[in-house]
């Protein structure tokens, strides 16, 4: 269910942006958010919010999405995204995990919980 609405959204998005303007930013731009996840999970995961099973679950269905989008320009770009989710830093606003979930009403467990999903 969960990839479905991933894929959906991504979908959307690319479609929208293929239709006026080019495709690469966007690719660039989900391929840095799905690292920077993968970090986010494994910070939670250091917090003991998470359990590793659900982490290596989480990441694998990640990294199934990644493999599906062309080839990054510049990996270091991603490996830069993840570190940062691993400092427990959102996107690339560089705003605390536990922030960005106050900014939704959910306690940092419930959004570690949410991206695990």
């Amino acid at each position: 269910m969960w990839i479905r609405r991933l894929v959906f959204g991504f979908a959307t998005m690319i479609f929208f942006v293929t239709e006026m303007g080019p495709a690469i930013a966007v690719d660039q731009s989900v391929y840095l958010s799905l690292r920077n996840r993968i970090g986010l999970l494994r910070y939670c995961h250091d917090k003991g919010l998470l359990q590793e099973d659900a982490v290596e679950d989480a990441e694998r269905r990640l990294t199934e999405v990644i493999n599906g989008l062309p080839a990054a320009d510049d990996v270091s770009q991603g490996d830069a995204s993840e570190q940062a989710g691993i400092a427990g830093k959102w996107g690339q606003t560089g705003v605390a995990a536990e922030q960005r979930a106050s900014m939704f009403g959910l306690t940092l467990k419930d959004q570690c919980a949410e991206w695990s999903k």
